[in-house]
């Protein structure tokens, strides 16, 4: 199996969903409900959907953490990220959370986030 062309089969799909992620403004706010707010709960349970969708298992962490596993016992995958971001301030080109593609690059939050295929 060649992994780039099986994952450019994909490739549609995956931009779709992370931009879902990217366009969600998560930025800490002080909430007594949320242990960091209510947009970066927002935001972990949209990723904690999209890894559900996607047939994962997952799991909310009482809104500290999430998991998106794939395998089991000691077989298992595990990737660190964080969904956070700071406030997006002034002097953008473009709109922090509206991703695009240029020039074969996905932009968001004023910088390259990933090459695409």
């Amino acid at each position: 199996m060649n992994f780039t062309t099986l994952a450019s089969t994909y490739q549609k799909e995956f931009e779709e969903k992370v931009k879902r992620i990217l366009r969600m403004p998560s930025v800490y706010q002080e909430d007594e409900r949320y242990p960091f707010g209510k947009p970066i709960d927002d935001v972990l349970n949209e990723m904690l959907s999209i890894g559900q969708e996607d047939g994962f298992s997952v799991k909310n962490i009482s809104g500290y953490a999430g998991h998106i596993e794939y395998g089991q016992g000691k077989d298992i995958i595990g990737v660190l990220g964080h969904l956070d971001v700071v406030p997006a301030g002034e002097g953008w080109s473009n709109n922090p959370f509206d991703p695009v593609i240029r020039d074969g690059h996905l932009f968001a939050r004023g910088r390259r986030m990933i090459r695409v295929l």
